[in-house]
């Protein structure tokens, strides 16, 4: 007897357990963080990185576009202090499941072999004119090729 309630209580903990990670998969993916992002960078000796960016929330971002972030950057509740007028447009928004290929100013030119590190953010929203999201999409560690 003594058994069946251990195994009562055993099944209502791992109930409560999935609900909570549930619960938390679905405020985040609403809130449009990257379950999946990914992010493969080329940076050349003309100090552009060019990246191939994704995104995997489900939903498709109507209005987006993406800056490159050095490694030391300022931040601001969560958010890179940087000019997000310099950042590049993604003509088509940024739709879910999609690979999306952009190239960014990262620096001016540099040698062969020069280490870049950093991160590459998105600014975004769900429908033009809505809320402005931020949300970093991958982080870069390469050097010049």
């Amino acid at each position: 007897m003594a058994s069946g309630k251990n195994n009562t209580k055993i099944v209502g903990i791992v109930i409560v357990v999935v609900a909570v990670l549930l619960a938390l998969y679905f405020l985040l993916a609403s809130h449009g963080a990257p379950s999946g992002a990914g992010l493969a960078a080329i940076y050349s000796t003309t100090g552009n990185l060019t990246v191939t960016v994704s995104q995997n929330t489900g939903s498709g971002w109507a209005v987006a576009s993406v800056l490159f972030v050095p490694s030391g950057t300022a931040y601001s509740n969560g958010v890179p202090l940087v000019n997000w007028n310099e950042s590049v447009p993604l003509p088509n928004g940024f739709p879910s499941g999609k690979n999306v290929v952009v190239t960014l100013r990262a620096s001016g030119s540099v040698a062969l072999g020069t280490p870049l590190s950093g991160t590459v953010w998105s600014e975004w929203q769900y429908n033009a004119g809505g809320t402005i999201y931020y949300t970093e999409v991958g982080t870069v560690n390469t050097a010049a090729t």
